[in-house]
């Protein structure tokens, strides 16, 4: 009996290091997220590619069509972060969730920049997530 408490002590104490691990992780994409928006007031419309590359660096996801279902949106640079610092601890469970990523299956967060380029492979728009 007592191994097995031992053992749910073990788990615990492994998931509570492993949630602070990735906030710790996503404390400082959140830093880098927040210096990119503030980088991307130069980014202008016109702007080519390899200036928007200079500038920002990678985009963390790029898609040829925006949107879910028909994919008939402008090609998007996105720039985010992988983890979601806003699930990893919820009232809805007693312990953290240490996995707690943003997946991007349906597209761009709220919380991401998004750059949106027109057909002539310059920028269109910036989309800033709201603080």
């Amino acid at each position: 009996m007592r191994d097995v408490k031992g053992v749910k002590m073990a788990l615990v104490n492994l998931i509570y290091a492993m949630a602070a691990t990735v906030a710790v992780v996503g404390g400082s994409e959140q830093v880098r997220l927040d210096r990119l928006i503030e980088a991307s007031q130069q980014v202008q419309p016109g702007d080519t590619k390899l200036e928007v590359q200079a500038l920002l660096g990678r985009p963390l996801a790029q898609w040829e069509k925006s949107g879910f279902i028909f994919r008939s949106g402008p090609p998007q640079w996105v720039y985010g972060t992988i983890v979601d610092l806003n699930h990893i601890v919820s009232e809805d469970f007693l312990v953290p969730f240490p996995l707690s990523i943003k997946l991007r299956l349906f597209g761009a967060y709220e919380s991401d920049l998004v750059i949106n380029w027109g057909p002539d492979d310059t920028v269109a728009s910036v989309t800033r997530p709201s603080t």
